[in-house]
């Protein structure tokens, strides 16, 4: 699995590490479409997202369209690139509000950001509600903008995950929409989107990646990138676990293609498509697994 990290709002020209901690409603995204952390392979690419994510603090604007769009780009681009892309592609959109940063010269009270959020002053001098976007326009939700970018990656093959960690509860609706353009609704429900449980913490946001992990590893066909050499050198192991090849219920090599793909099968294959797995991994070097 390749994984990649992009944060917005980040600075026009970025440095490591990021630092961007914004003291305003920033709204800045690189000029360049480098990720954060480009697509590389997990095991190269997760210590430097743990470390762009400890160097940066939240803060700024939101602004998802633009995030989104480059996210299309940065996907684009490893195709150019060739990075190997044959497998399913995904966003995973973390967000802690309701999208702003866009192109509005105005809108009404209930699409103003802060006065959604309840950063904006109550009242005027003259007891009317204010609306804080009257002086700061840019922070008028900017759903439209964020549906069409999320449909934009549907169309080319690339679902979205929606991701609402703490701070999201008042934009759940618009949350929901943007799931369902995204092509990967929470099949538990209740909401459309993946809520994070704000009492949890860590371990709540923890939960939804797990789930959502879970959810994605069902599949009883795995492709493989390259031929193996020798057949009888390829494992099988589910959450760390080896299979054993041989019988019904273990798996088979089909090599009825330029390249093979391990088939689950019996209830291997059940288990995968009902319970999900933390993890799949095909080793190659050691003599295949046997019946126990």
């Amino acid at each position: 699995v390749s994984v990649g990290l992009e944060l917005f709002p980040a600075p026009p020209d970025p440095v490591a590490p990021i630092l961007l901690n914004c003291t305003s409603d920033c709204c800045d995204l690189p000029t360049n479409d480098i990720a954060t952390v480009p697509f590389a392979p997990a095991p190269l690419a997760l210590p430097q997202i743990e470390a762009a994510l400890d160097a940066e603090l939240p803060g700024g604007g939101t602004p998802t369209a633009r995030a989104l769009a480059r996210a299309l780009r940065t996907f684009e681009g490893a195709a150019d690139a060739g990075t190997a892309l044959r497998a399913a592609r995904y966003v995973l959109l973390a967000t802690d509000g309701g999208p702003n940063c866009g192109a509005a010269s105005s809108c009404s009270i209930d699409q103003c950001d802060r006065n959604i959020g309840g950063a904006c002053p109550t009242l005027t001098d003259a007891g009317a509600t204010a609306n804080c976007c009257d002086a700061e326009p840019r922070g008028c939700i900017d759903q439209t903008a964020t549906r069409d970018a999320i449909t934009g990656l549907a169309d080319a093959g690339i679902k979205t995950f929606v991701v609402g960690i703490p701070g999201t509860e008042k934009y759940v609706a618009l949350l929901d929409d943007l799931a369902v353009h995204g092509g990967e609704v929470n099949p538990a429900g209740p909401r459309k989107f993946f809520q994070v449980d704000a009492t949890r913490g860590v371990s709540g946001f923890s939960d939804v990646l797990t789930q959502i992990t879970k959810g994605l590893l069902t599949s009883c066909g795995l492709a493989l990138d390259s031929v193996p050499p020798d057949a009888s050198l390829v494992n099988v192991e589910i959450d760390g676990a080896r299979v054993p090849q041989a019988g019904a219920n273990g798996w088979m090599l089909d090599e009825s293609t330029s390249l093979p793909s391990v088939v689950l099968l019996g209830t291997s294959c059940d288990r995968m498509k009902t319970q999900g797995a933390h993890s799949v991994r095909i080793v190659y070097g050691c003599p295949t697994l046997g019946p126990t």
